[in-house]
């Protein structure tokens, strides 16, 4: 088994043939059908030749929902959720989620992410709209020098204020909400 491969990308093409094959099934378009089972089979030689054999024909046999189901597996286990674990890191230098989505950046045009200006890559894997990356290294190291360059993380005091500010606007807002309401009234 290749040290490098992943099995994601694989289970990925498998998935969007099945999806095309699913599609073109409904609509009765059998040459459709048959070019995506024609594309699918090399997907399924290289699951197997990488030392996925039953991989491949679990995906083989899966229906459209596990296949889903095998995918999304993959393309989770043992990586890094980017928005998540940016977030992490944020709070530990007092950055809020704003501000860590205001620096975090996906261009859909090479499928690459870069945080405070700073390309991190492509991501390892995309689940349902959430970005995974394996080594978290480069993500340490683009947010880690982004602290240096900008010099702009929170000190804890005004991380903890800010965040008492808040509270407390909520419940003023509450307060003046509810002040004037007789508890025993009804409508």
């Amino acid at each position: 088994m290749a040290q490098s491969y992943r099995p994601y990308n694989d289970l990925n093409e498998i998935y969007k043939r099945k999806q095309i094959w699913a599609d073109a099934d409904g609509k009765g378009d059998d040459a459709r059908k048959k070019k995506a089972a024609e594309e699918a089979k090399k997907y399924y030689r290289s699951l197997a030749d990488n030392g996925y054999g039953s991989l491949s024909e679990e995906m083989r046999g899966a229906g459209l929902r596990q296949a889903k189901e095998l995918t999304d597996y993959y393309g989770m286990e043992g990586k890094h959720p980017v928005r998540e674990y940016l977030y992490t890191k944020g709070a530990s230098k007092g950055l809020s989620k704003k501000d860590i989505d205001a620096l975090l950046k996906y261009n859909g045009v090479t499928g690459e992410i870069s945080f405070g200006g700073k390309n991190i890559g492509s991501p390892d894997s995309v689940v349902d709209g959430v970005s995974y990356m394996e080594d978290s290294k480069a993500l340490d190291s683009s947010f880690d020098d982004y602290i240096k360059r900008a010099g702009v993380a929170r000190s804890k005091t005004d991380a903890v204020n800010g965040e008492n500010e808040k509270l407390f606007n909520m419940y003023e807002r509450e307060y003046n909400d509810l002040k004037d309401i007789n508890p025993f009234e009804t409508d």
